[in-house]
């Protein structure tokens, strides 16, 4: 006979497969079930219907990740991993920064925290990345990583 901190794990174990699971379709920008949008990893637009309103930005409450999931924002350590992936995010600025990536394959000049409205458009087959010291960079050479802004479209 199963104890009942046994039981409970296992009913942990199967609703944390179950999020994992869920969560494979997850694109930045693109509404959840949930009414949301995430940006990046803590910030999201609100939904009405099936777009997302990007007049407002609403972040996370501190230590958590935003997914498309039942609940907005979660906390980290459920194994649960943010629909924008981790880094820096789509049209971030941090203040310390030059650009920002709004999409795959666009980029805006940072205004210390603010993002410029002016989108550039990398190279045909080049990608936004800032992780770099390049802010375009060929598809072949990302080394496999996931794109810092997984957006289709800028923001």
């Amino acid at each position: 006979m199963f104890s009942q901190f046994y039981k409970q794990v296992c009913v942990a174990l199967i609703i944390g497969l179950i999020l994992v699971i869920h969560q494979t379709d997850a694109k930045c920008g693109e509404c959840g079930t949930n009414g949301i949008a995430c940006i990046n990893s803590t910030n999201f637009h609100i939904c009405f219907g099936a777009d997302p309103d990007k007049s407002l930005n609403f972040q996370c409450p501190t230590n958590k990740i935003c997914t498309r999931l039942g609940m907005k924002c979660v906390e980290p350590g459920m194994g649960v991993e943010p629909d924008c992936g981790s880094g820096l995010g789509c049209a971030t600025c941090d203040g310390d920064q030059l650009f920002t990536c709004t999409s795959r394959t666009t980029y805006a000049m940072c205004q210390g925290a603010q993002v410029s409205k002016t989108h550039y458009s990398c190279p045909s087959h080049m990608t936004c990345d800032t992780r770099t010291k390049e802010i375009c960079v060929d598809e072949c050479h990302r080394g496999g990583d996931e794109p810092v802004c997984n957006l289709d479209k800028p923001m």
